[in-house]
């Protein structure tokens, strides 16, 4: 147990005895004062250990002034990596009562300081980073994985294997940081008739152990020519707004189905509303549009399920169709399923829909065609098989026709 006195804190740090805290005060500013020829100026003692090895260290001050204003312990020491390979800046001071204390600071803080001494913390930094990149699904389950809500659930990501890789930055063999990265060519870009796919790698939302590591990967996904769809800052998306953007499932509809029956479906921090008829999954920034953890946000023109849950359950709009006239999502009261007709299968609104007697069914107005059947006005469609004559510019049905002539 150390002695709560100036002397065990010399002792410890092995600070020069014509060295004193120039204030003891809980939750301010305390400073070394160093006594020179021509008075006395305040500085910070600082220590780095390298490499997690405390045999190696390098001991220095940096002068107090305004580029350091927000540090406020008499004495730090910088640990590049420690051993369970995270960065750590800890403070030492005296409370007010004259107790020796420590606290946690951000290393982004310290090298900010630094920096405006001149002095650069990444040549402190070993040499051995590097991008590795693995399979999506497999990047989840690995041991070494910085605590995620989605660690451990592989599975879950199988259904973006087809268009994404895991990219990790990797420290010696600790993971600093990591995300998935969109292939070419996977994500569509739609404005009204203009249609278009990224020609580059995107990267999704950047998860790292602090900061640096963020900014660092930032840097290394660059260098390989990959582009960000998060901001820098990783606190909204920032691709064009004008463009509607979605990556089409269609070839893996299968998988996506499984996800959603077994609750299987991945937490996706950019393409997350997914419409089941399309088979479109469609960007939603959640950070800046908004997010509950008990109810999930949807773009109900376009999606009916949203891939937001940490759990792995899909959250689905209520009472949402998707309309295959105007091609948005439509109240299921509203809409009417197509019996016949090129869009059989699909819904659309009941008023781009005409109804049979003859099919007992709905098909689309555009596909109609006008006819008269036991002297009444019906509706058949293109490519129904039925034989029709016209007769004084009315269609009739051939097979009603000795009604008509007797």
């Amino acid at each position: 147990m150390l002695n709560s006195t100036l002397e065990a804190f010399y002792h410890v740090f092995g600070i020069r005895r014509n060295l004193k805290v120039a204030s003891t005060i809980d939750g301010k500013k305390q400073r070394l004062v160093c006594a020179f020829e021509k008075g006395f100026l305040n500085y910070i003692s600082i220590e780095i250990v390298s490499y997690g090895d405390y045999n190696n260290k390098e001991h220095f001050y940096i002068e107090d002034d305004e580029s350091n204003k927000n540090l406020k312990c008499l004495a730090y020491t910088i640990e590049l990596p420690t051993q369970d390979g995270k960065n750590r800046v800890k403070g030492y001071y005296f409370d007010q009562y004259g107790n020796h204390k420590s606290k946690n600071i951000k290393l982004d803080l310290m090298k900010k300081a630094l920096k405006a001494q001149g002095i650069n913390l990444e040549e402190y930094f070993p040499k051995g980073v590097r991008l590795e990149i693995i399979t999506t699904s497999l990047g989840y389950d690995l041991e070494g994985l910085p605590d995620s809500c989605q660690k451990g659930k592989g599975e879950f990501f199988k259904c973006i294997d087809p268009f994404t890789q895991m990219y990790l930055l990797k420290y010696g063999d600790t993971i600093k940081a990591r995300c998935y990265v969109w292939n070419e060519g996977s994500i569509t870009f739609e404005k009204e008739n203009e249609k278009i796919t990224n020609t580059n790698k995107l990267a999704d939302r950047i998860y790292a152990v602090d900061g640096y590591w963020k900014g660092e990967m930032i840097k290394r996904l660059k260098e390989e020519g990959i582009g960000l769809i998060w901001s820098e800052e990783q606190d909204e998306i920032y691709l064009d707004g004008n463009y509607e953007a979605y990556i089409d499932m269609y070839e893996i509809k299968d998988i996506i189905n499984e996800h959603i029956k077994n609750n299987k479906v991945p937490w996706l921090d950019s393409f997350n509303q997914y419409n089941s008829d399309t088979y479109r999954l469609y960007l939603y920034d959640w950070k800046y549009c908004g997010y509950t953890s008990d109810e999930n946000e949807f773009i109900p023109s376009l999606a009916n399920y949203a891939f937001l849950m940490q759990n792995g359950e899909v959250k689905q709009t209520v009472n949402l169709v998707w309309d295959c006239v105007t091609g948005v999502m439509i109240p299921e009261d509203d809409a009417v399923y197509i019996n016949f007709g090129s869009s059989k299968g699909y819904y659309t609104s009941s008023e781009y829909v005409v109804w049979s007697d003859y099919h007992q069914g709905h098909f689309l107005e555009e596909d109609s065609i006008e006819m008269i059947v036991d002297d009444r006005i019906d509706y058949t469609y293109e490519g129904s098989g039925l034989s029709l004559i016209d007769i004084e510019g009315q269609t009739y049905l051939v097979s009603e026709l000795d009604i008509y002539t007797a």
